[in-house]
């Protein structure tokens, strides 16, 4: 299987609950991915969340899991993961995504280590260094 190459960041679409290209950290230290989102709630078994904060793409689902999620500083939270179909570069993948307030974050979505390893992808942080305002003072 010929293997993708994505560098440290990547322009997302997120097709099935209507979301508009987003600029994605691809982040190899977490497992799994993350989409910025608030006013996340229960409601009847159904699941009902605001992807990155705008009311204009409110989204509920009744396929969902709430699990235990570990961050890179140690710190555990339940968090609830949706099934999404994700549009990068003009292809489509099928993944999991967590949902959670990244509203201090710098990126509204991370992709994790488990979209690309079932995706067959490699990471060549060059590709998009001149994107990277974390390098830029490296730089």
């Amino acid at each position: 299987m010929t293997k993708k190459i994505f560098g440290s960041l990547v322009t997302v679409t997120i097709p099935s609950i209507g979301i508009p290209p987003v600029v994605a950290k691809v982040d190899t230290g977490a497992w799994s991915g993350v989409l910025h989102c608030t006013d996340i709630r229960v409601i009847d078994n159904m699941l009902h969340f605001t992807p990155l904060g705008d009311e204009q793409f409110k989204a509920s689902t009744n396929l969902y899991e709430y699990r235990l999620v570990r961050s890179a500083s140690g710190h555990a939270e339940q968090r609830y993961l949706i099934p999404v179909t994700l549009a990068i570069e003009g292809k489509k993948y099928d993944t999991t995504l967590g949902l959670s307030d990244r509203g201090e974050m710098q990126r509204e979505m991370l992709l994790g280590r488990k979209f690309l390893i079932e995706n067959n992808i490699l990471i060549d942080v060059g590709l998009t260094l001149d994107e990277d305002t974390e390098a830029e003072k490296y730089l």
